[in-house]
């Protein structure tokens, strides 16, 4: 009988290796055109963007299939994640640049901002989303209390999620998905995915660059947060904040960043107390 459990343990092993296929590198599609038959529904989601509500999700019970395998896709075919099972446990494995290869693995959904940006208008001569990111940093992240955004805020927000009308919607996208990624963390008590947020806060970073020829305040702080939360990248932080006052010399945040992210203990302890005398009674001093 111990021999029967090795082999069905070993037949069990080979059949899950198997079943997941599919690694970081490969093209979404590969994958896919092996499966004869091709079942379709719309996928179940709690996200408040229309692109989102409409994504499908694919699945077949045919020879070729992988069985703990489904597709995510746009109404018109167009496959950008695989959501996988294994046992318990499931995971995504993601395309993040809308080229049909798998950039990343990770717990955490995310559809490509793109899909979004080729459905909307895209100008620089509309400003109200940059207006917007610099009402927010002037109110949540200058001021000397970190309060929350008032209910009007949030209501010209959710606009963004349904009305396809409006300018520049794709940054909208990515700076709320990267704030549900860090309030989701928050919430659980988890790690931030920085598979996930890196990368979209350099979207956001780089659109905001090619549409306004600026990166926003805001969107700066954003991303030398995004890489302080991954210990390897704390030089390109620091690389990041120098820069960063150079646009934004008047910036508390980026001086407190500055000060945590100083090697030398002398001019370290300068910059403090120069930040405890002009911005004492900003919140983010105080954390100092």
């Amino acid at each position: 009988m111990r021999f029967i459990k090795i082999f069905f343990s070993f037949l069990f092993f080979l059949i899950t290796v198997e079943s997941h296929a599919l690694k970081i590198g490969d093209n979404l599609y590969t994958e896919f055109h092996k499966w004869q038959s091709v079942k379709e529904s719309v996928r179940p989601t709690n996200s408040p963007w229309k692109e989102e509500k409409e994504l499908l999700l694919l699945w077949s019970f045919g020879e070729s299939a992988v069985n703990n395998t489904n597709f995510i896709s746009t109404p018109d075919k167009k496959i950008f994640t695989a959501f996988i099972t294994e046992g318990e446990n499931s995971f995504y494995l993601s395309d993040l640049d809308n080229d049909s290869i798998i950039d990343t693995k990770s717990n955490d959904f995310y559809m490509p901002y793109q899909m979004i940006k080729s459905r909307s208008k895209v100008s620089g001569k509309d400003t109200t989303v940059l207006k917007l990111f610099n009402h927010f940093y002037l109110s949540t992240l200058q001021a000397d209390n970190n309060i929350e955004l008032d209910s009007k805020d949030v209501e010209l927000l959710k606009t963004y999620f349904t009305d396809t009308t409006l300018v520049n919607r794709h940054l909208i996208y990515l700076f709320t998905t990267c704030q549900y990624l860090i309030t989701n963390a928050n919430q659980n008590k988890t790690e931030v995915p920085i598979e996930l947020s890196i990368p979209i806060v350099k979207s956001l970073a780089d659109e905001c660059l090619t549409i306004y020829k600026k990166i926003p305040p805001l969107i700066c702080i954003y991303k030398v947060e995004s890489l302080l939360n991954d210990e390897k990248l704390k030089d390109q932080a620091r690389q990041e904040v120098k820069t960063y006052l150079k646009m934004y010399p008047e910036s508390i945040p980026l001086q407190v960043y500055d000060c945590y992210l100083e090697e030398d203990d002398k001019i370290k302890g300068e910059k403090l107390k120069a930040l405890r005398k002009d911005h004492g009674d900003h919140w983010m001093v105080k954390t100092l």
